[in-house]
């Protein structure tokens, strides 16, 4: 008769005793196994099964040596910024960047195959060997887990110590995506998951709810050393009405603040210039919830930035350009899936990329990352977007940013999409379609309702200074939000943005030396 026995669920003692009694063990396997059990650890996290590459295999076999094509690069001159397009395995491509960019990476963003069970996500290679599985949404999983680990962590160790990592992705692997960064960058360097609405309307083919938003998750290599940018495009709530002698606008906030927990550290007595002392407010002097939001010692070394006034004591809040960033990104000065596509063909003429993303989306990514000298990473390049918000945000603000795109050439997509785009942006194309640009966004506040007058002539000002650059200027109230859109009809010649040069390589594999 057999029994089957969960040896999952014995105690470390016992299991150690059954493997004394193991016949057929060497006295150093034994030795072995007892330790593998004594030292294992319960662990909070992912787990699944590793499913080999080819690219892999190869890498143990081979060195990865970037090969420039001088027929594809685009050289414009020695002053010019060198960004890089490698055609080839992405694994191959991180393997080989690792030897000159380690540690050198600051912004790393990626579209990864969102594994919806479709055409967006293929394993083929030589190891998959059990094609019946391929249905089966665990193998799905296990096998996207694997390709992804493997280069998220070339990834983390091409970071620089101030790097972020931005990763585009869906529900469809959104929370295992999510444990596995933990793994790999530290759950206590994850900064956010940003929620894009990349759709709006249409959804006829869902089945239950329609979704219109996919994930962007942002990592830090060191979140104790992470700064990021002001949104510049977002609303300012605050009304600066006052100047200090220097010119600087700033706004009055109370020093006092109520809080749910009560600290009686920072109740404290200050008596101001003309000798009134001065107490935080509590709504119930019984029940005592008010507190200041300096402690005693601030309050000695910055007493001169204080201002008395109404029987309140104020701070100065001096005006910032933009506000701190936030995790939702609905407006449509993020851009859709469906101005990505629209961008894509106006540059290249009609393609099959399904859903190539917003250069706005991108821009607004890679300004967050408050140094204009980055050096930008996206080793999942598809259609080219990130090197076309690199070299644009350089355009705009004198930036020296650089951008390593990465990508095979699986149905022809580095031939026909990325680098005929890329060519494109730099030399100047005919375009093949309208092209849409946002020249001005204001969120539609009470605040601003109030200043409609003001607003109606900016709005007018606006549209003379842009009247001779754009065929049609478009002003649209959406989503509680005002737009202006300048639009440039099909068949305009766009200049190219000459002060880049485009560095074409491929990857060729050289046997390791034994």
């Amino acid at each position: 008769m057999f029994v089957a026995i969960n040896y999952c669920a014995m105690k470390k003692t016992d299991l150690v005793q059954k493997i004394l009694q193991l016949q057929g063990l060497t006295e150093e396997e034994r030795a072995c196994f007892i330790d593998l059990v004594n030292n294992n650890q319960a662990k909070y996290g992912l787990l699944w099964e590793d499913q080999p590459e080819k690219a892999q295999q190869q890498l143990s076999l081979y060195e990865p040596v970037l090969k420039e094509i001088p027929g594809k690069s685009i050289i414009n001159g020695n002053h010019c910024i060198d960004h890089i397009l490698i055609e080839g395995d992405n694994l191959h491509a991180l393997a080989a960047l690792n030897t000159q960019y380690r540690g050198k990476i600051d912004v790393i963003y990626i579209d990864p195959p969102y594994n919806t069970g479709k055409t967006d996500f293929t394993y083929r290679d030589a190891f998959k060997d059990k094609p019946a599985l391929t249905d089966d949404p665990m193998f799905r999983h296990h096998t996207w887990l694997s390709f992804m680990y493997k280069r998220l962590v070339y990834a983390r160790q091409l970071l620089s110590d101030r790097g972020v990592v931005f990763i585009s992705i869906d529900d469809n692997e959104c929370y295992h995506l999510k444990l596995l960064c933990d793994e790999i960058f530290g759950s206590e360097n994850f900064v956010a998951n940003h929620v894009w609405k990349s759709k709006s309307g249409g959804a006829a083919d869902a089945s239950f709810i329609a979704t219109d938003t996919e994930n962007i998750l942002l990592y830090a290599a060191n979140k104790a050393e992470l700064h990021l940018a002001n949104d510049t495009g977002a609303m300012v709530s605050t009304l600066y009405n006052r100047t200090d002698p220097d010119g600087r606008k700033y706004a009055l906030e109370r020093l006092d603040k109520q809080n749910i927990r009560y600290c009686r550290a920072l109740d404290f007595t200050i008596t101001g210039p003309d000798g009134v002392q001065y107490q935080p407010r509590h709504k119930n002097p019984h029940h005592p919830n008010a507190t200041w939001r300096w402690a005693k010692e601030t309050v000695r070394q910055r007493f001169n930035e204080l201002v008395f006034e109404n029987g309140n004591i104020y701070t100065k809040n001096y005006e910032k350009e933009g506000c701190r960033p936030r995790n939702l990104l609905i407006e449509e000065r993020f851009g859709r899936t469906r101005t990505g596509k629209k961008e894509l063909s106006a540059i290249i003429g009609p393609n099959d990329f399904t859903a190539p993303k917003p250069s706005r989306l991108i821009n607004y990514l890679i300004k967050l990352f408050p140094a204009n000298d980055c050096i930008v990473l996206d080793f999942f390049a598809g259609s080219g977007t990130t090197l076309h918000s690199v070299m644009t945000l350089n355009k705009q603000d004198g930036g020296t940013r650089q951008c390593i795109l990465c990508t095979n050439n699986e149905n022809n997509i580095c031939e026909e999409v990325t680098w005929p785009r890329v060519r494109n942006l730099i030399m100047g194309y005919q375009s093949q379609g309208n092209i849409t640009d946002l020249l001005f966004y204001q969120e539609l506040s009470l605040r601003e309702l109030k200043k409609a007058k003001l607003l109606l002539q900016q709005v007018k000002k606006l549209k003379q200074q842009y009247a001779g650059k754009y065929h049609v200027i478009k002003t649209i109230v959406k989503e509680n939000a005002l737009y202006i859109w300048g639009e440039l009809k099909k068949g305009e010649w766009i200049p190219g943005l000459r002060e880049n040069n485009l560095r074409y390589y491929t990857i060729e594999l050289i046997a390791k030396s034994e």
